[in-house]
């Protein structure tokens, strides 16, 4: 196929194989780079953010713990007021920070680790409501003390287990996804060297290809100019298949060839004619064109100079074998045909 294309559309075909694989390259590698952005706007922007709220949550409720035993300790109506609002807020952060998880949190493990955490917590805050009406409303605190220690600690605790299962589940997703992120690098790079040695390799085929499909027709076209000029051989002809501009000058180079054949041809047989004795035949120059009928027509002027002075004188001869005498040879010729023409008058 290659060999029929002319060598300027060889060259662009090869330079335009090398710019698609290079493309193709650079799309592989901004698809991958696309990939790997996405992954890790999930990590910074999705799950590193839960596990930041999962981890408010939990030191929040650490604070209301403080709190609540605060409680037990404080003696001042001031003091508790001022605790029991410090409880209060602390409350509303984690409810916001439980309100956002319940928009964020996607997956099934997560949504029933979630739901855990929101049946704990709503346990939890009936607790807190009873434990606090008992200090500071009913200022019993022996009862309180009694509910702290007795069924609002185990209540907590499941609490904060639940959240720091939320955590740990969370912290698991985001480290999936750095291995994630490891293993897509590592794959990535070891695809991009392999389809970066596959595109060399083709990229030399090409080169290599489309470079001998050039020269080797250009090397037989020499090699029979080469034969021509050591050997003076007209006969060898450059065999080539290729259509394109070399093919051309190969079938240029065969019509010069057989050009100098047939005039060789001509000479051989104007060479045999003279030794026969026939003087009068000449070659067809009506089979050139150009230049080279040209040549012919020289070669048979050539002929005729020659040819006719020696007719001329042959013809006084034989009239005068026969006791003629002719009259006087009154053609104008050169050199030693004038001689012989002045000899003969």
């Amino acid at each position: 196929m290659l060999k029929n294309l002319k060598i300027g559309a060889r060259l662009n075909l090869g330079y335009l194989t090398m710019i698609v694989l290079t493309v193709l390259l650079v799309v592989y590698v901004l698809f991958k780079l696309n990939d790997l952005n996405q992954l890790i706007n999930l990590v910074s922007k999705d799950r590193i953010p839960k596990m930041d709220r999962v981890s408010i949550m939990s030191d929040n409720l650490n604070q209301i713990a403080r709190s609540l035993r605060n409680l037990l300790l404080f003696q001042t109506k001031k003091e508790i007021l001022e605790e029991k609002e410090l409880i209060l807020k602390t409350r509303t952060k984690v409810g916001e920070d439980a309100d956002y998880l319940k928009t964020v949190v996607k997956s099934e493990k997560g949504k029933q680790l979630l739901g855990n955490v929101l049946t704990q917590r709503e346990k939890f805050i009936s607790y807190l409501d009873k434990y606090m009406e008992l200090i500071i409303e009913k200022e019993d605190k022996e009862a309180a003390s009694k509910l702290l220690f007795g069924e609002l600690r185990p209540v907590q605790l499941d609490l904060i287990n639940s959240l720091a299962d939320l955590y740990k589940f969370q912290v698991g997703l985001t480290a999936n996804s750095a291995t994630e992120s490891e293993q897509m690098v590592s794959n990535s790079r070891n695809i991009l060297i392999a389809l970066t040695l596959t595109f060399l390799i083709l990229a030399f085929a090409i080169s290599f290809f489309t470079s001998k499909s050039i020269t080797a027709p250009l090397q037989e076209v020499v090699n029979t100019l080469n034969i021509v000029e050591n050997n003076g051989d007209f006969s060898v002809q450059v065999k080539l298949e290729s259509k394109d501009e070399v093919g051309k000058v190969g079938d240029a180079l065969n019509s010069l060839l057989l050009i100098f054949q047939n005039m060789l041809k001509d000479t051989e047989t104007l060479i045999r004619a003279a030794i026969d004795g026939k003087l009068a035949t000449r070659a067809d120059a009506n089979r050139y064109k150009g230049d080279f009928r040209k040549i012919v027509d020289g070669v048979n002027q050539t002929l005729d100079a020659v040819i006719n002075p020696l007719n001329v004188a042959a013809d006084y001869v034989d009239n005068i074998s026969r006791g003629n005498m002719p009259p006087k040879i009154t053609d104008n010729y050169n050199g030693d045909f004038n001689v012989i023409k002045e000899n003969l008058n």
